[in-house]
């Protein structure tokens, strides 16, 4: 019976250790400058994910318009190795480009994000 009620601590102890990992407040990383269509373009750390190595912070990507709290949010990856997060985004950019809003990662990937994704409060 000592040895049952052992394992359910542990169990739960694990649980909440596992939930602060996947549960934790996002985290604002970097804001690039207002496009001129009105809109800036968030990261955010929303998160922790497991890798065979370790663990490894989530981000998302927020489009809104500079007053409003709330916008058309995805979650993307970003590709800058062992480099600083914060130096790797400000070598980074997002554009008005035809149709939406284009973010260049500065090893090269590109998200392209639709107008239809995120104008009119989507």
């Amino acid at each position: 019976m000592k040895l049952n009620i052992s394992a359910v601590l542990l169990a739960i102890a694990l649980t909440f250790i596992g939930a602060s990992y996947f549960f934790q407040a996002e985290r604002k990383v970097y804001t690039f400058p207002e496009l001129p269509n009105r809109y800036v373009v968030t990261i955010q750390e929303s998160g922790t994910r497991l890798g065979i190595f370790g663990t490894h912070p989530r981000y998302s990507l927020s489009i809104s318009r500079q007053k409003e709290k709330h916008g058309h949010e995805i979650d993307i990856s970003l590709f800058n190795s062992n480099d600083d997060v914060l130096t790797y985004l400000k070598n980074s950019s997002v554009s008005n480009v035809t149709g939406g809003i284009s973010f260049v990662q500065s090893s090269g990937h590109t998200l392209f994000i639709p107008n239809e994704a995120f104008e009119g409060g989507r």
